[in-house]
């Protein structure tokens, strides 16, 4: 049996089978654990062109079993938001659905009833306070519409329109740490700013082109869909 192979065996054994890790130990294997915080995937690998995925289960007590507390688990990572945007009396025919149908249409994105074909992400101009005097949120920077940038601030995932009332959906990232007793937040893993509020981001006026958004002469509701 080959080490690959043995690997394959060892994870699938979940560590418990005394007979595997004999094996283990007998070919000279080293494990080497990797944790993507991006992805929130865990493997065990043998060098850069040979690995396995693994159980968060199976990464966490490999790490209690050589007493490391890894970071990944002080880490909270709140489930991202989906809302739509209800803009009132627009008759589907709002300052927003003409922003977002003419991305739809300069990426060559054809809809479906209530998604879209393709994944789209679009951005937020920037927010500044009421008194004008600073900084709620940057606005959002993107190269490529279909294609998920490193940085989140200011970013939503666009997910067509509403099969129930044709409103916009979008998929907001929300991501902070829990580290010695306080809360940090990390502003390029977000896509609202710490004081922000989805309202405030959509009613902030359009200061460059290529953003959505701009509702503030326009009433909207908004509408969780998870939280």
């Amino acid at each position: 049996m080959d080490k690959e192979e043995i690997l394959k065996l060892w994870v699938e054994s979940s560590m418990a089978n005394l007979e595997v890790s004999n094996m283990l130990k007998d070919s000279g294997l080293t494990i080497i654990f990797v944790d993507d915080l991006r992805e929130d995937k865990y493997y065990v690998k043998l060098n850069d062109n040979i690995k396995e995925e693994i159980s968060k289960e199976l990464y966490l007590k490999y790490k209690i079993s050589t007493n490391e507390i890894p970071i990944k688990f002080t880490t909270i990572k709140n489930p991202d938001v989906i809302f739509k945007i209800v803009v009132l009396d627009s008759n589907n025919d709002s300052v927003l659905h003409k922003q977002l149908r003419a991305i739809l249409a300069a990426n060559e994105v054809k809809e479906l009833p209530g998604a879209l074909l393709k994944r789209m992400w679009v951005t937020l101009s920037e927010n500044i306070d009421g008194n004008g005097t600073g900084h709620l949120r940057p606005a959002g920077i993107i190269e490529n519409h279909l294609a998920e940038g490193y940085c989140k601030t200011g970013t939503l995932e666009f997910l067509g329109f509403s099969i129930d009332d044709n409103a916009p959906m979008f998929r907001a990232y929300r991501y902070f740490d829990y580290k010695s007793e306080h809360y940090v937040f990390h502003s390029n893993e977000n896509t609202f700013g710490s004081l922000e509020t989805i309202k405030s981001a959509f009613e902030a006026p359009l200061r460059s082109g290529g953003h959505i958004g701009g509702l503030e002469t326009e009433a909207f509701n908004i509408v969780l869909m998870t939280l």
